[in-house]
């Protein structure tokens, strides 16, 4: 009889035990939910606190629909989609993400508003190039590729277009406008006040766009900035439930390439940072003024900006204490061959023009830890970002 019995409560621990499991899953996922519906707003519900918050020009939404990596194969995954006319045919472009020697023997379909189904049109893809630059080479694992797929509409179907798809506008942008494209975190995390230095100081020379890809990313931080409209800073945060591990340059360049395609006709130039990366003009300018004069005529499809590493390891500037901003703590950069410049895209611009950019004009700061090799380099002071001190300090972001 005992033997029953302790089966019988072995059977019932093992019953609560699963529906502990299930129970914390489906927890979990309701609060998951319930943190979304906080930040973005309940479907079809007007958002008080986001209405007009995110990045927008002329209230034109760029975050519909919501983006997320899905799954074409167990080795293909897509991003987002874009609808563009090009003369008098239209496409869709699509930012995939695949394996080396991936099979890339699809079709694809176009579902037009008023058709009950789907109506077969034409795939073609190209290959993301991967860029010869210092991070690719360090790059750990490379066993990705990135695409770009396209769907052409046939000419009868091109303008009853209405597809689940970012539509992106055909006109020139906005003259003289600049947002930041964020690229996301590599798999690390920062602190509250790691963005909020980015957010200030960009903030402080002139821009108020950005465009923010989400991983490890802390929703909280910026919901104080949406709900302030008096800060005049817009944010839209991009969800990045990134397939793969390890190849973090090939996901970065996915990132961008994305962006481009979202700020196109809307923005005139489009600054690629991550979030320890800042653009530093040599005199107290605004960014805008300095990417017009950078380029008056307009020519440059992509203007490229020399890179200084502010190694993390460095002792701090002894004339400033510890609770000091980081960006104003450390004040030497390694003197090493950086092929890693930031890139300023004009998407006004089709030319395919580059033209770098001399540091004694603008710079950008990367504050990153440094290798052995690297710290052993020969250093070099750079205190222009002091220029912003005291209105970095003022700013009310800083202060959240």
């Amino acid at each position: 009889m005992k033997k029953y019995q302790q089966l019988i409560l072995v059977i019932l621990s093992v019953f609560s035990f699963v529906s502990l499991l299930i129970y914390r899953h489906e927890y979990n996922k309701l609060r998951y939910v319930l943190e979304v519906f906080n930040f973005f707003g309940t479907p079809g519900v007007p958002s008080h606190q986001n209405a007009g918050h995110n990045v927008s020009v002329d209230k034109y939404i760029m975050s519909e629909p919501l983006p997320a990596w899905q799954r074409v194969s167990d080795t293909l995954y897509l991003y987002s989609a874009y609808w563009e006319v090009v003369g008098n045919k239209g496409h869709v472009k699509a930012p995939a993400i695949g394996v080396l020697n991936e099979n890339l023997n699809y079709g694809c379909y176009l579902w037009y508003e008023f058709h009950p189904n789907p109506v077969k049109a034409q795939f073609s893809f190209s290959e993301l190039p991967r860029k010869n630059s210092e991070s690719a080479k360090k790059s750990k694992s490379i066993k990705t590729k990135g695409f770009m797929f396209y769907c052409e509409a046939g000419n009868d179907e091109t303008s009853q277009a209405f597809l689940p798809i970012y539509k992106i506008k055909t006109d020139r942008a906005v003259q003289n406008s600049t947002a930041i494209c964020v690229l996301p975190n590599e798999f690390y995390y920062l602190k509250k006040r790691n963005y909020l230095e980015f957010l200030t100081f960009h903030r402080v020379i002139g821009i108020k766009d950005f465009i923010i890809y989400g991983a490890n990313f802390q929703y909280n931080i910026i919901s104080p900035i949406l709900k302030d409209p008096s800060l005049d800073t817009n944010l839209m945060v991009l969800q990045w439930n990134y397939p793969f591990y390890g190849d973090s340059h090939m996901m970065l360049y996915i990132a961008e390439n994305d962006c481009i395609l979202r700020a196109s006709g809307l923005y005139e130039n489009v600054i690629i940072l991550k979030w320890n990366q800042f653009f530093v003009p040599n005199t107290h300018s605004s960014a805008q003024t300095i990417i017009s004069n950078l380029d008056p005529e307009k020519k440059m499809s992509v203007l490229q900006i020399y890179t200084s590493v502010f190694c993390l390891e460095y002792n701090d500037d002894p004339s400033l204490n510890s609770t000091q901003p980081l960006i104003f703590r450390k004040t030497r950069y390694a003197l090493l061959k950086n092929d890693d410049p930031v890139l300023i895209y004009n998407t006004n611009v089709k030319t395919g023009a580059t033209k770098r950019i001399s540091s004694s004009i603008v710079n950008v700061h990367w504050y990153a830890k440094c290798n052995n090799l690297e710290l052993k380099l020969k250093k070099k002071a750079d205190q222009s970002m002091l220029m912003f001190e005291s209105e970095i300090m003022q700013s009310k972001i800083m202060r959240l």
